[in-house]
């Protein structure tokens, strides 16, 4: 690839197998840029390997507002403890589990917190 100096530079991206965004970065090493073995983006890495802490949140594009269904079904985690939550089609959907997910870890903090006091 060459850029405007007329130099080798950094090649585009490439799309990630998993999720289809363009997100597979390349890596320079001995003297060149690699893609990855594997064309997976650094998010699809970390859902497979349960470490959902170290996921990057994505941003609804500004031009994307209007079309905002286009983004489900949605995949919720619980990035304090690694545990998915589950995937949802609608907002309802997602907002009530969401909810029902909040409760249950208030009912059994409250539960934890009464057993160690007794």
């Amino acid at each position: 690839m060459n850029n405007r100096d007329g130099n080798i530079g950094r090649p585009s991206n490439r799309v990630c197998r998993i999720c289809g965004r363009k997100k597979v970065y390349t890596e320079k090493g001995f003297g060149g840029w690699s893609y990855p073995i594997k064309p997976i983006c650094f998010d699809c890495l970390m859902i497979q390997n349960n470490l959902f802490n170290h996921i990057r949140a994505r941003k609804l594009p500004v031009k994307m507002d209007d079309n905002a269904k286009l983004l489900f079904p949605l995949l919720v985690f619980d990035t304090k403890s690694n545990i998915i939550i589950g995937q949802y089609k609608t907002k309802q959907e997602t907002l009530s589990a969401i909810a029902k997910y909040q409760n249950e870890r208030k009912s059994r903090a409250k539960k934890d917190l009464g057993n160690t006091l007794s």
